[in-house]
């Protein structure tokens, strides 16, 4: 799962280490010094082989090896054969993980299919069922071949890793969370969760979500997630919004919902009212892209609940394509935008959005005009008929009121009634941030747009 160059090392621990020796490898200096965790520490990540009895859950060493990788924040790989074909979970979409030729109409804006779809298309041929023992670790009844060892490791869990108790759930967690990842949730996993003793995050599909909290799931621990939900409807979000309630170590939410035909208003705004129930949010990204039944109310309730985290730092949120959504909602979105005092980077996505017109910009420049933590803004607005050269001066003015903005990246392209003076200021907007470091404009096909506008512009830079 990851490039190394040509340069990478690898650590195999059966061959690195003397396994009739393993006194002597790991060294007077205590076990996590010895050379075998001080590798663990090195490390881009961690790959621990699942045989097809799942025996290695119910080894003292690997499991060992496993949790003392994840505490040291390295990513541990679940690597298994099937049928002669080898599987892979990653947290993050692999090399080979390259994009493939979309013929799905509601790619609208792509042409091959995303990463990080490829990455759950190959993880769903990874058997689960061997995950299932992982969910239910006990380490202390883990087998060693070495009763010294077992020593050792118990004597290493009681006095540096927090215990057993602790122990244990970090392990059930990991396995559960894998699980979840590729769809299947088990009482066994659910209580896994529920029993955490340290904040997790959730990977996957929001009707397994759905399934999980039918099942009793509660998110006390919960510190991220980041789920696909194209085949949800408005019930699944409105459980999803119900779990947020919960949810007061939650600082990270990544929600695609892109081309979900069944969300409406009523799971949005479900949604929008739980975000406001999870103080502790830093970061936030929202895919509504071509859900046609979304309108202005579901994004003015998404405004309030941002409106009421007060830690929030990063927001993306997508709206191409909803036609339902003009100029109410984006004054939402720029209210919130308003009480975000710490907020240092924005995205919005309204790629034709046919209904949003100056008055929705304008409210959106206000909001950003008075978040003066602001690093970066992304603003796409391309084909939107109704935008004009009020909209790129009101966007100008507030800009200019953010004093460490360093990338700035507009597009505006398609939109006829963006003219000269709305590239005239832009121009005096540039010569007066010496902070701005990295812009990307694309007004392409803006027929209005002549020599005076690009002459403006050209002076600013």
């Amino acid at each position: 799962a990851y490039r190394l160059e040509g340069v990478g090392l690898y650590w195999v621990s059966a061959f690195a280490n003397s396994q009739t020796h393993i006194g002597e490898e790991l060294g007077t200096q205590g076990m996590l010094c010895s050379p075998l965790f001080r590798a663990l520490q090195l490390s881009q990540a961690a790959v621990l082989v699942i045989d097809a009895a799942s025996e290695v859950t119910r080894r003292m060493w690997c499991m060992l090896e496993s949790v003392v990788a994840t505490r040291h924040g390295k990513e541990l790989l679940l690597v298994t054969a099937d049928g002669g074909a080898g599987h892979v979970l990653t947290s993050d979409p692999a090399p080979a993980d390259t994009p493939l030729p979309c013929p799905s109409p509601c790619d609208y804006a792509m042409e091959f299919v995303m990463p990080e779809q490829v990455q759950r298309n190959r993880q769903a041929l990874f058997p689960a069922e061997r995950l299932n023992a992982a969910a239910t670790t006990n380490l202390e009844s883990a087998s060693v071949s070495n009763r010294n060892d077992a020593k050792m490791i118990i004597e290493v869990v009681h006095k540096e890793l927090g215990g057993f108790e602790r122990v244990n759930s970090d392990l059930r967690v990991l396995g559960a969370a894998a699980m979840f990842k590729l769809g299947k949730v088990t009482p066994d996993s659910v209580l896994a969760f529920n029993e955490a003793a340290e904040p997790f995050a959730l990977t996957g599909d929001g009707c397994t979500f759905q399934k999980a909290k039918s099942m009793g799931l509660e998110l006390r621990q919960c510190s991220g997630v980041t789920f696909s939900c194209k085949k949800i409807e408005d019930a699944g979000v409105q459980v999803l919004a119900q779990g947020l309630v919960q949810a007061s170590k939650l600082s990270i939410v990544v929600l695609d919902f892109s081309c979900c035909t069944q969300v409406g208003d009523a799971g949005v705004e479900a949604l929008g009212s739980g975000l406001g129930h999870a103080p502790s949010l830093s970061s936030v990204v929202l895919d509504f892209s071509c859900c046609e039944r979304i309108g202005d109310a579901a994004v003015q309730a998404v405004g309030q609940g941002l409106g009421q985290a007060p830690n929030l730092s990063s927001l993306v949120l997508r709206f191409s394509h909803c036609q339902g959504i003009g100029d109410a909602g984006i004054q939402a979105v720029g209210q919130a935008l308003g009480q975000a005092s710490i907020l240092s980077s924005v995205v919005l996505d309204v790629v034709s959005c046919m209904q949003i017109g100056d008055a929705g910009i304008q409210a959106l420049a206000h909001g950003l005009a008075q978040a003066p933590s602001l690093i970066t803004v992304e603003l796409i607005a391309v084909s939107c008929e109704r935008l004009g050269d009020t909209s790129m001066q009101a966007v100008c003015q507030a800009l200019g009121q953010a004093p460490n903005l360093s990338s700035l990246i507009l597009k505006s392209a398609c939109c006829e009634r963006i003219g000269d003076a709305g590239l005239q200021g832009l121009g005096p907007f540039f010569a007066q941030t010496p902070t701005l470091k990295s812009i990307e404009l694309d007004f392409a096909f803006c027929p209005r747009i002549g020599d005076a506008g690009l002459q403006a512009l050209a002076q600013g830079l």
